[in-house]
């Protein structure tokens, strides 16, 4: 894959006009990002419309309004610009995950049952970690009552 130029590595990114679904066009900046991004680079790399948000830096559901040629002109030159630089932060990740101890099942499992028996301490740890309950997950539906 071709590394970004020296150009757009001081520029932050590449300029390119981006072709809608109506056909009307908008200049945008496809970034190199920044490393306080990156974990959220890597838990958007299942989502090619998240990803095209993300180099763009622009809202949620503004990938939906582009054409498919230029959703993917995005990607591509989103994952070329950011490749090099992205690719070394993760071996870094990975690096440092693995001097961290295996998760052991039974011992989770001993603490997930002992915060079910205890709702007052498992809503005071997630607020504590910036949570709420109820928990969702952008691949589960959010639970109804």
């Amino acid at each position: 894959m071709e590394l970004p130029t020296k150009i757009e590595t001081l520029l932050g990114g590449a300029d390119y006009v981006a072709v809608k679904g109506d056909g009307t066009t908008e200049q945008v900046k496809i970034r190199q990002l920044p490393i306080k991004l990156y974990p959220l680079y890597l838990a958007s790399l299942g989502s090619e419309p998240r990803l095209v948000e993300l180099f763009c830096d622009r809202p949620a559901g503004w990938s939906d309004t582009l054409g498919l040629y230029s959703l993917e002109q995005i990607v591509t030159e989103g994952e070329r610009l950011n490749a090099d630089f992205f690719g070394r932060w993760n071996e870094r990740r990975l690096a440092r995950e693995k001097l961290l101890p295996a998760a052991d099942p039974e011992k989770t499992g001993k603490v997930l049952e002992t915060l079910a028996k205890h709702p007052a301490l498992m809503k005071s740890l997630l607020e504590q970690a910036g949570l709420t309950l109820p928990i969702t997950s952008p691949s589960l539906p959010a639970k109804s009552d």
